[in-house]
């Protein structure tokens, strides 16, 4: 097509073609679009991350080089880690920057592609073909072939894999992609590292996207695992297991994994190699889902030809190596969900990990930090260093710290009295000082003086609050109080504080949902009740499956529908599997419950876990 030097010019700016790019000497439209769009990019990139962000950075940074370290140089991993910090882990932020722009740009050749750079990819590529000008690399995770520009200065050979953070970008070509800052470019053949991340990706049953967004590192890792080796006897193993759940109809999502990690960890040498398989099912059957997996021990000993006391004995191999390998899960971070069935953590009380990170964000504050390098330095220094604390409020707060993890009884009144002396109004002091109170009116304004305290130092900045551990204290502070007000039966007291650090912190670190629903439940309010559990669904959780149990008897009985006998029966079958203790502890009215934990970890099936159920479900008629 003709542009007039009268016509508007094509690149969106409103001027006429001969005033703008049709002008003598005037660089390329393009040019001109990728310069804009360059621009807008590093304008980002020098704006955040922000001071606030540098903590959540340094320690995103740490922990990819940590794990990465001996696959790539540390400049490349911090490359890298970067990019994903400001592109997929601040997602919305780089969305809202972006909408900016949008808003501010005249040209909309400039718009078009910002809109389709507001869903950045995570590329690990294999480069299938090689052009003049561009290449083609198909993604390793989604299969999709996109074209990309070749860069001459590059060594981009067929057969190379290609890793980093990328933009769709139609000027590219077809399913045309941007490289965002930098990428990596790996020579060696690595097609068995690279299926092993498609099977992993296909196992997670998640799109490319969301896939590579969670497992990042995990994929990284693979890519230089050293894999053990299976036997062929343990291989045949896996088959008979894999053919079994093949003709039922079964997914192999948890469990095929776990048995092949059994295999190699635990070695084991069964006169009939059926009798493993059985094992893994009886597994499946106890701690995976006793409805997909819906066997009695005499059918799944008949079903694999072996005998019932083999099938118990291989389940409980599994069972103690599954149970082990939860132990082992230990949160460096602390700020991620519980895991499934393995363990998690409960209580009022902080977690050891919040006390080492306080420890290195007063390390990093003390120092000036001039550049990424120097700060990388700095957190391995710091890195599980002991704090001198450098005035009165920090040493409280240290002091309180080893009151809460002190071993003996001695050790901890010696602590909490030095911090005390240091700093009345720590809100860990004030917290203290209300668990000692004798009477509820004292505890109670022991209590709202913490909350009071923590508030003066709550940052209300940060995206996450959770993340920013001088903000943990007031979270703390809103969940004990809670806590309190809800063992003395003082639901909606309870309930203004559950809502409070809900709605602080929706990924609910603290595992205040369940007590929020219990609250919600006492207050007869089971709609609401109903509404936080599908906010947080973990139905092969007992605590989880108890809450609903009832949270569906109240709503059904509010709309004078009570739940029918036949109805009642599978779930209590359920319930049963899930945690037995639990069910035994709620019919024996004589048997108080235990006071909410102060610090406890709570794996599945166990006396920990029944006590709390029984703790958040007391009051209810689970015969009703």
């Amino acid at each position: 097509m003709t542009i007039g030097r009268n016509d508007p010019c094509p690149c969106g700016s409103g001027k006429k073609y001969k005033k703008c790019h049709g002008a003598k000497d005037v660089v390329s439209i393009d040019k001109v679009v990728e310069g804009e769009l360059r621009q807008i990019l590093e304008s980002y990139y020098a704006e955040y991350p922000q001071q606030k962000d540098m903590f959540e950075l340094n320690m995103t940074m740490n922990t990819w080089d940590s794990r990465l370290r001996g696959i790539w140089e540390k400049n490349q991993i911090e490359l890298l880690a970067l990019d994903y910090y400001l592109l997929i882990k601040k997602e919305e932020q780089w969305k809202n920057y972006l909408e900016k722009q949008m808003k501010k740009s005249s040209r909309a050749s400039v718009t078009e592609v910002l809109k389709e750079w507001t869903s950045p990819i995570i590329l690990i590529g294999k480069v299938t073909k090689v052009k003049e000008e561009t290449i083609l690399v198909q993604d390793m995770v989604s299969g999709t072939v996109h074209e990309m520009e070749k860069f001459q200065s590059l060594d981009i050979n067929l057969m190379s894999y290609i890793v980093g953070i990328v933009f769709s970008d139609h000027r590219k070509g077809s399913n045309g992609i941007s490289i965002a800052t930098g990428f990596l470019i790996m020579p060696e053949m690595l097609d068995g590292e690279m299926k092993r991340i498609k099977e992993f990706a296909k196992k997670s049953k998640l799109d490319s996207r969301d896939f590579l967004k969670e497992n990042l590192l995990e994929c990284f890792e693979l890519l230089q695992e050293d894999v053990p080796e299976i036997s062929p006897a343990h291989q045949e193993i896996l088959e008979i297991l894999e053919e079994f759940l093949d003709e039922n109809d079964l997914s192999d999502e948890m469990l095929m994994p776990l048995l092949q990690e059994y295999l190699i960890a635990c070695s084991p040498n069964p006169r009939k190699k059926e009798a493993v398989a059985a094992g893994a099912v009886r597994f499946a059957n106890e701690y995976l889902s006793f409805d997909t997996y819906d066997w009695t021990n005499k059918e799944i000993a008949e079903t694999f030809d072996v005998s019932p006391s083999t099938v118990k004995k291989y389940f409980e191999e599994i069972e103690e190596f599954y149970l082990n390998m939860g132990n082992e899960i230990v949160e460096e971070l602390d700020g991620s969900q519980p895991m499934g069935n393995f363990r998690f953590e409960v209580g009022t009380y902080p977690r050891l990990s919040e006390y080492r990170n306080w420890e290195l964000l007063m390390h990093m504050d003390s120092v000036e930090i001039e550049s990424e390098e120097e700060m990388q330095r700095l957190v391995s220094q710091f890195m599980n260093k002991p704090y001198e604390p450098k005035n009165n409020s920090e040493k409280a707060q240290l002091n309180a710290y080893e009151g809460y993890f002190a071993e003996t009884e001695q050790l901890r009144n010696n602590y909490w009295k030095i911090a005390e002396l240091s700093d009345p109004n720590n809100p860990d002091v004030l917290l203290h000082n209300a668990e000692l109170a004798k009477n509820e009116k004292t505890a109670r304004e022991f209590y709202k003086k913490a909350i009071k305290e923590a508030y003066k130092q709550f940052d209300s900045s940060f995206d996450v609050a959770w993340g920013y551990v001088p903000n943990r204290p007031y979270l703390r502070a809103l969940f004990a109080y809670g806590v309190w007000e809800f063992e003395l039966g003082n639901f909606d007291a309870a309930l203004d504080q559950f809502l409070q650090v809900m709605e602080l912190n929706p990924n609910d670190n603290q595992g205040a949902r369940y007590l929020l629903v219990s609250t919600m439940l006492h207050l007869g309010s089971p709609e609401e009740a109903e509404a936080v559990l599908a906010l947080y669904p973990n139905p092969d959780d007992a605590t989880y499956e108890y809450l609903s149990f009832q949270t569906k008897k109240m709503l059904h009985k509010s709309q004078g529908k009570p739940l029918r006998e036949k109805e009642l029966e599978p779930i209590m079958d359920k319930l049963a599997k899930l945690n037995p203790l639990a069910l035994y502890l709620l019919a024996m009215d004589h048997i108080p419950s235990e006071p909410y934990p102060k610090s406890a970890v709570v794996t599945a099936k166990s006396h920990e876990e029944a006590q709390l159920i029984h703790t958040l479900m007391e009051g209810f008629d689970m015969r009703e």
